[in-house]
């Protein structure tokens, strides 16, 4: 087909069938014309002026008309091709008048004013137009002639007449382009009706709801902090609970959260972080009934989270009940693998529970964990160098450190306990390689060494051990017990 012949096939007549590349062709260079056209004739509309102060004049509408007719070719001629039925062109006909008239007898200067009607006969429109635009353009056509002519993939399939060389098979047949298609229009559907028919609905409010319910039910956890600043009063007592906390005063703290629970709601999830940090305060008190429905009441107000878990384990932990401490060191370590803490926890519960060789084995996960966490920051701040700090890094450092003394001396009393006091004090020098001022390692190894008659030794260690720390009552007693040797 010459070139000039080929362009008025497109654009002027209705008959025959096209692809969908010869229709993005057609179709990109109609929308190109007409907004070069638009922004010509009618510069405000592109501006920020009202729709009211750009109307178009009748000789624009006049020349829209115009523009309208090769789209309308293009359209039918893909609509022929998807062996739609006769009718579906003229509703494309009728759609595309309807659309330019609009604007000549609607009034959409003012969209915060503007009637349900109005916005309805905005959005049908362009809900049918999105189907259109769909069908046209992603959607194949029927396979070797149709009723409208023969396929244009394959020209020789049969003439364009009304008896093909080959059976027609009449009416779309239903694609999984066109159940993804219908489905897509409907949804959109559903969310302009909802708009619609519900006045209190904002875009905020939707895309907020569907982010956390339906696409990413952790990102509570970024709106969150905001719901709990707004109301003034709750988070002022939250932060003074806080402070409070920090200084140890933790009867005062115990009292700026339940004042903060009380001014959120107990019933709402910005209470969640009153109790959890209440929980703290109550364990630190030596209440840990009423931690542990605490933690219950941050957990179930959610979101959930392993550090959550983490403070409901040591309630549990602190009335003995083992067992379910471990289910929740469980939990949170599937949210954080390489926690330290969590796994250091499980290990204390799995010894509790006679599960020896377990322990052992989730004292060795901890030094590696703490492992991998240090690694991990380093390579993050290798890529931002410029949120390096000196101090930072020796914070991990000194957070790796604590962890892996922290296991050595837990497993260097497990082996003591055990019948292997070689094997515990070397875990118990390690302890106290890595963390020299770690005063458990201390204690551990002092009676290490006072039940193998090293009473010397286990005299230093228990007074190094003393030195670092305000000593306990079994401390006290070990002192005493060296005095009298």
């Amino acid at each position: 087909m010459l070139p000039l012949k080929r362009v008025l096939f497109l654009f002027a007549s209705f008959q025959g069938r096209i692809g969908r590349k010869s229709w993005w062709a057609g179709f990109s260079l109609l929308v190109t014309i007409s907004i070069a056209i638009g922004m010509l004739a009618s510069p405000p509309a592109f501006d920020g002026e009202t729709i009211k102060a750009a109307a178009p004049p009748l000789w624009l509408f006049l020349v829209s008309l115009v523009m309208l007719l090769p789209m309308l070719a293009l359209t039918i001629k893909r609509l022929n091709d998807r062996d739609q039925p006769r009718w579906v062109s003229y509703l494309y006909a009728v759609l595309g008048i309807s659309t330019m008239i609009s604007p000549h007898f609607l009034s959409y200067a003012d969209p915060q004013n503007m009637t349900t009607t109005e916005w309805a006969a905005l959005a049908v429109p362009g809900l049918i137009s999105l189907w259109f635009f769909i069908d046209n353009g992603f959607l194949k056509g029927t396979l070797g002639p149709n009723r409208y002519g023969p396929d244009p993939l394959d020209p020789v399939s049969g003439p364009a007449t009304s008896r093909p060389t080959v059976p027609v098979v009449t009416g779309t047949d239903r694609i999984r382009g066109a159940w993804v298609r219908d489905g897509f229009v409907g949804v959109i559907g559903c969310i302009v009706a909802a708009f619609l028919l519900l006045p209190n609905l904002s875009i905020e409010s939707a895309v907020r709801w569907g982010m956390e319910a339906l696409l990413l039910p952790n990102m509570r956890h970024f709106t969150l902090g905001n719901d709990m600043r707004s109301n003034a009063s709750a988070w002022n007592a939250y932060t003074d609970g806080k402070n409070a906390a920090r200084s140890k005063n933790n009867d005062v703290a115990v009292k700026h959260f339940t004042r903060a629970i009380e001014l959120y709601g107990p019933e709402k999830d910005t209470s969640s972080s009153s109790f959890y940090r209440r929980a703290y305060a109550l364990r630190a008190l030596g209440r840990p009934e009423e931690a542990l429905e605490s933690d219950n009441n941050s957990i179930r107000l959610g979101p959930i989270t392993g550090f959550k878990y983490f403070s409901r384990a040591k309630s549990y932990r602190a009335l003995r009940r083992y067992s379910e401490a471990l289910a929740d060191y469980n939990r949170a370590l599937e949210e954080s693998p390489d926690d330290g803490d969590y796994h250091i926890g499980r290990g204390a519960m799995l010894e509790e529970l006679g599960r020896m060789d377990d322990a052992l084995e989730a004292y060795v996960d901890t030094i590696d964990a703490a492992e991998r966490d240090y690694k991990r920051w380093l390579q993050f701040y290798d890529k931002r160098p410029n949120l390096s700090k000196p101090e930072e890094l020796e914070r991990l450092r000194r957070e790796r450190s604590r962890l892996k003394a922290w296991a050595h001396a837990e497993t260097g009393k497990l082996m003591h306990d055990h019948g292997d006091p070689g094997k515990a004090l070397e875990e118990l020098n390690n302890a106290i390689k890595l963390r020299p001022d770690y005063r458990n390692a201390y204690t551990h190894r002092g009676w290490v060494y006072e039940k193998q008659g090293h009473l010397e030794k286990a005299r230093v260690d228990y007074e190094k051990a003393a030195e670092l720390g305000e000593p306990d009552d079994w401390l006290k007693r070990a002192l005493e017990r060296m005095l009298r040797h």
